[in-house]
């Protein structure tokens, strides 16, 4: 899954994989993929998440999570995936149809 698939409600959780690269004595991920790791406990949104992050240029926070998905370090606890949501296109709120049709 891609960082392109998630949306900024994803929630993220490190994996067995991930979970030993934090108990490591030391590590090869960059200082933002380990804070984010740190960070990262299945509970806060990539959108709180991201806020918090200290130091990140453009683009950076994006590029430690896409790299933690394909590493398979975290991986999507809960949140919208382009697939689940492909659906939602096609809704429309009820209150939103006139009453003749």
């Amino acid at each position: 899954m891609s960082l392109e698939d998630t949306d900024n409600l994803a929630i993220f959780t490190p994996t067995d994989r991930g979970k030993a690269e934090l108990k490591a004595g030391s590590t090869k991920l960059s200082t933002i993929a380990l804070e984010l790791m740190v960070m990262f406990d299945g509970k806060s949104p990539m959108s709180a998440i991201a806020k918090r992050v200290t130091g990140a240029r453009a683009g950076e926070i994006g590029d430690a999570v896409a790299a933690l998905l394909r590493d398979k370090f975290i991986d999507i606890a809960s949140g919208k995936t382009a697939e689940a949501d492909f659906g939602a296109m096609f809704e429309v709120p009820v209150d939103t149809i006139p009453e003749n049709v």
